[in-house]
């Protein structure tokens, strides 16, 4: 740790999430934009988007987070490596920096204990003045419908083990005030209808004192990501057939990238008996933001009944049918690649008819792949055949009217394309 005798910034902002309640909107923006930022007093880390490396660094267990797990980094040791890595980074570049405020952001933050706060908050304290805790918090039930879908969309959940959990304000908040001091926790309710521009970027950005033209460099990457009833159907049926992990390790049946997300249908959200339940559970952490912060949320309008009936409109059918092509048109097309590449060997090996057969697969496949057509063209004029090499010119060139490079070929080998 690099000593600071007196502190070098008026304040540093600490936005704890909470989780689903736009943070990685928030965090990408502001990343994005650090460098306009840095002109106008406020430092955002270079370290990434999302600030873990320094909640990791103050956690009495860090193993506890998983994002080290998904790096390899399964020991004390290796996460005390990286740890260290990014924090040496990080004070060289605190060290190097002028301004006036320093932000970091992390939904990593609250799980820590009260006593890894007091470590975090002793360490902010030789950088800065002041400390500004930021909280979005939105209620229970709509947390817990978000939740649900995020683990249902990622493969760690089935309709029959969802993931009903919320954040609880007043089991996570409390140490921070404990720590910091109330006046120094400000809780947003995550709501459009509360937040400026219903943008929690623009409200974040107008709480920690950004105006309306510095604003305006900052670019909001939010994003629909809602996934249907219809959609939570299929990821179901995706997890239950191809489960995310087996025995700890990803499947390897199971396709690393494949979602579910923005398939037109009904509205996802979990039974009414289990939204009752959750309603009935958060009462108090509800009480809690009233009583303590003057926070009243809104409560979400509950489903009529405990069933998440499919509508399967049209719209939902379209987008499904698109998507099962795209896939094979995508499997078509690497089908084409490894056609010309098996081409590309034989013609290496002195086979050109053999070439020439593979050449035709790739054409085949994916009718505009001009290195396929090129090297057929030419092993089509290395064994006379240049009759059948202008027409496959004269078919390329109908779909691509003005590629230059037709012309070249047909100069290079003599070749007359037919009208």
């Amino acid at each position: 740790m690099i000593p600071v005798s007196t502190p070098k910034f008026e304040r540093c902002i600490l936005h704890i999430g909470s989780g689903k309640t736009g943070t990685s909107s928030l965090q990408t923006s502001f990343f994005t934009a650090r460098k306009y930022l840095a002109t106008q007093g406020y430092f955002y880390p270079n370290n990434g988007e999302n600030h873990i490396f320094l909640a990791s660094r103050f956690r009495t267990d860090p193993r506890e987070i998983a994002f080290h797990a998904r790096y390899g980094r399964i020991t004390l040791d290796a996460i005390h490596h990286y740890d260290c890595d990014q924090m040496q980074r990080l004070e060289k570049d605190l060290a190097a920096f002028d301004g006036h405020t320093v932000i970091f952001s992390s939904e990593y933050f609250p799980p820590g204990s009260e006593q890894d706060c007091q470590k975090l908050r002793d360490y902010l304290l030789t950088w800065a003045k002041e400390i500004q805790i930021v909280c979005y918090v939105r209620h229970p039930v709509s947390h817990a419908v978000s939740r649900s879908q995020q683990s249902l969309k990622m493969g760690f959940s089935t309709l029959d083990r969802p993931k009903e959990t919320f954040f609880s304000p007043q089991k996570i908040l409390p140490k921070f005030v404990r720590v910091f001091g109330k006046d120094a926790v400000t809780v947003r309710a995550f709501e459009r209808d509360a937040l400026q521009n219903g943008s929690v970027v623009s409200d974040f950005a107008a709480l920690i004192g950004l105006s309306d033209d510095q604003q305006a460099h900052l670019q909001d990457k939010r994003g629909n990501e809602s996934l249907s009833v219809e959609g939570a159907i299929l990821s179901d049926a995706l997890t239950r057939q191809f489960p995310r992990m087996v025995d700890g390790k990803w499947n390897p049946d199971r396709a690393q990238k494949i979602t579910m997300m923005n398939i037109p249908g009904q509205k996802f959200t979990l039974p009414r008996s289990v939204l009752e339940g959750i309603m009935e559970e958060c009462q108090p952490d509800i009480d809690y933001l009233q009583n303590e912060f003057g926070l009243t949320l809104k409560a979400p309008d509950l489903p009529a009944s405990d069933t998440l009936a499919p509508t399967w409109g049209q719209g939902t059918i379209d987008s499904i049918a698109a998507r099962m092509n795209a896939t094979e048109l995508r499997i078509q097309h690497l089908e084409a690649e490894l056609a010309l590449k098996d081409g590309m060997l034989l013609a290496r090996e002195d086979k050109p008819l053999k070439a020439i057969e593979k050449f035709k697969q790739s054409v085949a496949l994916k009718q505009d792949n001009w290195p396929a057509i090129s090297r057929l063209v030419h092993h089509l004029c290395r064994t006379r055949q240049k009759e059948e090499a202008a027409k496959r010119l004269a078919a390329y060139r109908d779909m691509n009217p003005d590629e230059e490079r037709v012309l070249a070929i047909c100069e290079k080998y003599g070749l007359q394309l037919p009208a």
